[in-house]
Parts: structure tokens; C-alpha cells; sequence
């Protein structure tokens, strides 16, 4: 069987560009923080997540603050 090889594949824990919310598998991968981390920070509010249907997504912009990376780093 042939697989479709388009240009939507992707590596896992890569963002595509211009994503505004990753899977929290992908969050931990190129983080390199754990699921069990991200959830955690998640509960605590120092991440941000959104559920769409069944599942719950992190916010980009949230995960960049949190590691420190970002707008918010270049401004301090």
C-alpha cells in the first residue's frame, strides 16, 4: 500500500506555521517537558488549553510563555 505523502505530513513535536494550538503529546516533544508536567502547569493556570470536541489542546502562545521563548522573552 502507498501512503499519501503530501506537504501537510509532519514530523512529531513540530508546530506547523502559524498553528495556534498543538496536541499535548506534540506540546511535550518539543518542550521536552513531560505529559504529566504539562497537565499538571495546565491545573495550576500557568498553561493555557482549550478543549474542541473530545480533545484538549495547548495553547501555543501559552506554551512559548511558560518555556520562556517568544515575544515575551524578547521584551524582558
Amino acid at each position: 500500500m502507498i501512503r499519501n505523502v503530501g506537504s501537510n505530513m509532519r514530523r512529531p513535536g513540530e508546530v506547523p506555521a502559524g498553528a495556534l494550538t498543538v496536541t499535548l503529546r506534540d506540546a511535550a516533544a518539543i518542550s521536552g517537558l513531560s505529559t504529566a508536567t504539562l497537565r499538571r502547569r495546565a491545573r495550576e493556570g500557568a498553561l493555557e488549553t482549550r478543549r474542541i470536541g473530545g480533545r484538549r489542546l495547548i495553547v501555543v502562545a501559552s506554551l512559548r510563555r511558560l518555556l520562556g521563548i517568544g515575544e515575551a522573552a524578547e521584551r524582558a
